[in-house]
């Protein structure tokens, strides 16, 4: 870059096509994780040089190719930060994400309360989940 000192790069710089999210399923998620399905389109496996994952506000997940429109993402306890919107966003170098927009969107909730808190291994009790969409607001 200086005009004086040389460095091969041996396989040269890797060109892709940025990745693009349309849909997630299901919309939302819990806080503390879970796995979601993402369609879009330009989603690379195998490619020289890159590593797809995706990502809700602070928290990177671990992304499972599927096909080139279809991944499959797992989150883990999301950090929502200061956003007031969450949005997933793909990535295939971990330092480029995918511009967020209407496809993107995703609702992030936590459960509040869960009656019983208990039940037979056999199975058969009905719970009742009450829940919470998380909104942070910008201060």
């Amino acid at each position: 870059m200086d005009g004086r000192d040389w460095h091969r790069i041996y396989k040269g710089f890797t060109y892709y096509q940025q990745p693009s999210v349309s849909s997630i399923h299901p919309p939302f998620i819990a806080q503390d994780g879970g796995r979601i399905q993402v369609t879009g389109e330009n989603f690379l496996d195998n490619f020289y040089e890159t590593h797809l994952s995706c990502k809700i506000g602070n928290t990177v997940g671990v992304a499972t190719f599927i096909n080139n429109t279809n991944v499959e993402c797992l989150f883990k306890n999301i950090d929502l930060g200061r956003e007031h919107e969450q949005h997933l966003q793909m990535s295939m170098n971990d330092v480029t994400y995918t511009a967020l927009g209407k496809g993107s969107k995703i609702d992030v909730y936590y459960v509040t309360k869960m009656t019983p808190p208990s039940g037979v291994i056999e199975g058969g009790t009905q719970v009742t989940l009450s829940y919470r969409f998380c909104v942070n607001f910008l201060y």
